[in-house]
């Protein structure tokens, strides 16, 4: 199917009927609407750090392998994941709150980035909520959540800006024909 900027986004590839209610609160309904659903702001995850670099309070992105993930329960009963993540400087830890899907995500030995901030927890010294991006080496490093400035966008119940760059990103590189490419 071919699709330019009148296409209804409920037709556009990885979206679907259910996420095109969702876009509808947003005032998304043509494929155009979606390309024109700019930032409001952007997070700037262009520095890509050593992890023996990194100081508490510094916001980077950092590039590794996997080493571990799990979930776990604080002494409070409250769940949280964590991973253990290594370049060839050291090892960094991040934890994520109340988000299990992602330990079936993050496989050992798997290159990953992730872009934060680094704070205390408890006594240790981790990247807390990090945004996270697994990498396929095969393919090159391009990234689109890390390692560059982020856009991020008006979101809606159950539509992220990580879900919307996803989307806009396929339409601008790959969904929209080329004679739509070239009217913008």
């Amino acid at each position: 199917m071919e699709i330019d900027l009148n296409t209804p986004v409920s037709k556009v590839p990885f979206i679907g009927t259910s996420y095109a209610k969702r876009l509808t609160k947003l005032g998304i309904e043509k494929a155009g609407d979606l390309i024109h659903h700019y930032p409001f702001r952007y997070n700037d995850f262009s520095l890509i750090s050593k992890i023996n670099s990194l100081q508490v309070g510094e916001t980077a992105t950092v590039r590794g392998r996997i080493i571990s993930a799990e979930s776990v329960y604080s002494k409070a009963g409250k769940r949280f994941q964590k991973a253990q993540i290594a370049d060839e400087s050291g090892i960094l830890e991040a934890v994520w709150f109340n988000q299990p899907y992602l330990i079936n995500n993050f496989v050992k030995g798997c290159t990953i980035n992730l872009s934060g901030k680094l704070t205390f927890f408890g006594k240790k010294i981790v990247m807390e909520s990090p945004e996270y991006e697994l990498l396929n080496l095969k393919f090159g490093l391009k990234t689109i959540h890390t390692g560059r400035i982020v856009p991020v966008y008006p979101e809606t119940f159950g539509v992220s800006s990580k879900w919307l760059r996803n989307r806009i990103f396929f339409l601008l590189k790959e969904g929209l024909n080329e004679k739509e490419k070239k009217k913008q």
